[in-house]
């Protein structure tokens, strides 16, 4: 959830709640937090190892007793994830100039180290000693030492190919974007900032060490890329263990010693392997934390519970297809907790050499591990030749998307070819990718052709629906979800999906998943209860503030952080230990803007509004094109009746995002609240057909426009809006209401019937009915 939002938090900012109301249900807050403790507080117990005060000893210690495994290692993208630049390291042509955007970067060598010269955040060109390497194949990017222990990543990248493959050459990972010092994707802007975003997954043992009053860093680590005590934990208990021949009990010296895998077997005529041994998440809590689109909840820590650690996030529109196929770059976990061979226990090192990072085999005997060669790698299963490049398993279950320019990642929810799905909601599917000649339908004729039977429905098609705010989907949305038949990032995704759908039904659905033995599940459903009464919201909320996973605590206290204000004092008091693990968290990323926003949110909150505009005015200072920071900013300079300050931050805003909707609308509401409707108009208008434009910016631009005497093009922009986000209820009533106002009866009547659907009972539609007839 996109907790950040602007107009989100200006409307619970702004919600009118009764205080008497709300005592009497926080008065209750102590036997809520007595039933959170007995209900949902079932740590488990944790053997302590020896290992807990161990210390990183480096992998040189390892290779004694592990040479093979160190030598798969050295041979892995793992070792070469980060290092010291130099002859043999780096790859790129540096005696070059090139020319990207409009700005020209000499990359080149002198005194034995590497350089660029190119422009700087303050237009003016400028020399960076690029010090250390970043990855190597298919690409290899170079860190550039901006002072002050900062650390930035360029986005010219060299395409380490072979020429034969189109590499050998400098490219820029930003093609399509106009790149200019104030764009956020700047080489010098905070996406790609190196201490941040990437180093803790590059090194062993990375430590921050940031300073938020001088903006510097102080960042270190034990080895400068993923080491051997990245994944197993700091190894000096284990290195004496088997220097005194320690070694031959179950505590091996590390803090979270490694299940034994599970094995694979055939079974009579079974075509699919059975799982031999207890299944285990280890191996996914191991390799999870780096390969996943997440925010960290804990310090980063070797193999320990991904959820507890991480807020993984969900298939989300823009991140993932509506049918859970990676879009965006979201790193294999999410899309690997879709799959069934996740469901059945398969883990990482089940395909992968877990030192090397490769696969075992790139053939189809990869797949006939636990997919019998004679039913599955046969024509009369893969309808192509033999070794063709079609009778390959990944191809049609792991189709690859590109990445930073080159590089092709393979989809880890192993799905079925469903051109259906792709007919209905634009998702890509593995046929067509292939057979690009052809089309979706194309496609589906011919998998039908091949099995009459094969299934056409998807959850997919009701996520779509959702995803375009259709109320309509309501119903059949519960009726997934209450299958309980998908894996649980599947119905979480669904259950949050179902929060941008507010109903009663949507929220008893909701409230069914509270409860969950999957904290993914009871995450989202905490968002359905956002928009929820205050009372309601408390009630419901509160037990969830114990709960035994991290990553749902904080949830719960974020939907709850608008009624801190209202709360008594005591009951603010009670808090206080989930408000401190909260900021505490909160702090592993206080480089963030985005993180900035949130200390600012919570602060606000708690009445600490000095703090709030501190920490809002630190996003600007870390990402000063940060516009949530600055519409945040903005209300709340509002609030406090800094009429100046808000038109100034809201003009800022404006000026550096003036693609954004959310931007536009707040700006155009400005005007309204200066009186000034015809100059608020241009600015409602432009906020619609943006990525971030919502159905509630058509609704207010109608407004305006009707307010104004233009009731006809009120009705041009609600039809639209319509079209863009259908079966919205205040859109559909909007219309009837400007249809009757300008007399035209006759188009009331689809409408109306739309409306019936969506809200039969409501007194308003039941006139209607009435008056225009069924």
């Amino acid at each position: 959830m996109n907790k950040n939002s602007a107009t989100d938090i200006a409307w619970r900012q702004n919600r009118i709640v009764r205080r008497l109301v709300l005592i009497l249900w926080f008065a209750l807050s102590s036997s809520h937090m007595a039933f959170a403790t007995a209900a949902t507080s079932k740590q488990s117990k944790v053997a302590v190892s020896s290992a807990a005060s161990a210390t990183y000893v480096g992998s040189d210690k390892c290779q004694q007793c592990h040479a093979k495994q160190y030598q798969d290692w050295l041979k892995s993208d793992h070792f070469k994830a980060m290092q010291l630049a130099n002859e043999e390291s780096v790859l790129g042509n540096f005696k070059q100039t090139v020319n990207f955007h409009g700005i020209e970067s000499r990359l080149y060598k002198e005194d034995g180290k590497f350089w660029i010269e190119t422009l700087a955040k303050d237009s003016k060109r400028k020399k960076y000693h690029l010090p250390y390497t970043f990855g190597h194949y298919p690409l290899q990017q170079y860190l550039a030492d901006l002072g002050d222990g900062h650390f930035h990543a360029l986005n010219i990248a060299w395409d380490s190919r072979t020429k034969g493959e189109g590499g050998q050459r400098w490219y820029h990972l930003q093609p399509t974007e106009e790149i200019n010092p104030q764009n956020p994707f700047f080489w010098q802007a905070h996406f790609q900032n190196w201490n941040g975003r990437c180093a803790e997954c590059h090194t062993t043992n990375y430590q921050k060490n940031y300073d938020a009053k001088t903006h510097a860093y102080n960042s270190t680590w034990s080895e400068i890329n993923v080491a051997c005590e990245a994944c197993h934990g700091p190894a000096s208990q284990h290195l004496l263990f088997a220097q005194t021949g320690k070694l031959g009990g179950e505590d091996k010296g590390f803090k979270n010693a490694l299940a034994k895998p599970l094995s694979w077997q055939f079974e009579k005529e079974s075509p699919i392997a059975k799982a031999i041994g207890n299944k285990s998440d280890q191996y996914l809590n191991m390799c999870g934390g780096c390969h996943s689109r997440r925010s960290p909840l804990k310090a980063l820590q070797a193999n320990e519970d991904y959820h507890d650690n991480f807020r993984l996030s969900l298939l989300n529109d823009n991140l993932y297809f509506a049918d859970g196929q990676i879009q965006d770059e979201v790193f294999v976990m999410g899309s690997f907790l879709q799959s069934k061979m996740h469901a059945e226990g398969v883990t990482c090192n089940n395909c992968h050499n877990p030192h090397s990072g490769e696969v075992f085999t790139q053939t189809n005997d990869l797949c006939s591990q636990c997919h019998a060669q004679a039913k599955y790698d046969q024509p009369s299963h893969h309808h192509h030749a033999k070794n063709s490049t079609g009778s390959q398993c990944v191809n049609c279950h792991m189709p690859a998307r590109t990445y930073m320019g080159v590089d092709d990642r393979r989809d880890h929810s192993f799905t079925i070819p469903n051109p259906n799905t792709s007919i209905a909601t634009g998702a890509p599917n593995a046929c067509t990718d292939c057979h690009a000649e052809k089309d979706n339908k194309w496609a589906r004729d011919q998998l039908k052709s091949w099995d009459k039977n094969r299934a056409t429905s998807h959850w997919a098609m009701v996520n779509h629906q959702a995803r375009a705010m259709d109320h309509l989907a309501t119903q059949s949305l519960i009726n997934v979800i209450n299958k309980n038949d998908q894996p649980p990032i599947i119905q979480a995704s669904l259950i949050y999906q179902l929060g941008a759908l507010p109903s009663q039904e949507a929220i008893f659905t909701a409230q069914q998943n509270l409860f969950s033995n999957e904290p993914l599940i009871r995450r989202a459903a905490i968002s359905n209860f956002m928009s929820a009464p205050p009372q309601i919201r408390w009630q419901t909320l509160a037990p969830l503030l114990n709960d035994n996973n991290r990553a749902v605590r904080f949830e719960a206290l974020i939907a709850l952080l608008d009624l801190l204000p209202q709360m008594p004092a005591e009951v603010r008091q009670s808090l206080a230990s989930q408000i401190d693990e909260y900021r505490e968290s909160l702090m592993l990323t206080e480089d963030f803007p985005s993180t900035q926003v949130s200390l600012a949110m919570l602060e606000a909150n708690l009445g600490n509004l000095q703090m709030a505009e501190k920490a809002y005015l630190q996003a600007l200072k870390i990402e000063p094109t940060h516009f949530p920071a600055m519409l945040n900013l903005a209300e709340l300079y509002r609030n406090q009746g800094k009429a100046k300050e808000e038109e100034g931050m809201l003009k800022n805003a404006l000026t550096t995002m003036p693609d954004s909707g959310t931007v536009q609308h707040s700006y155009g509401l400005l005007k309204i609240r200066q009186q000034n409707y015809e100059g608020a108009l241009p600015y409602l208008e432009a906020a619609l057909g943006k990525l971030d434009s919502q159905p509630r910016f058509a609704y207010i631009y109608a407004v305006a426009l009707d307010n104004l005497g233009n009731t006809q093009q009120a009705i041009k922009v609600l039809n639209k809006a319509n079209e863009d986000w259908p079966n919205q209820v205040d859109i559909l009533s909007l219309l009837i209401m400007y249809y009757e106002k300008v007399g035209q009866t006759k188009s009331i009547k689809p409408v109306l019937n739309a409306l019936k659907l969506l809200s039969p009972e409501a007194p308003q539609v039941q006139q209607w009915i009435q008056k225009y007839g069924r």
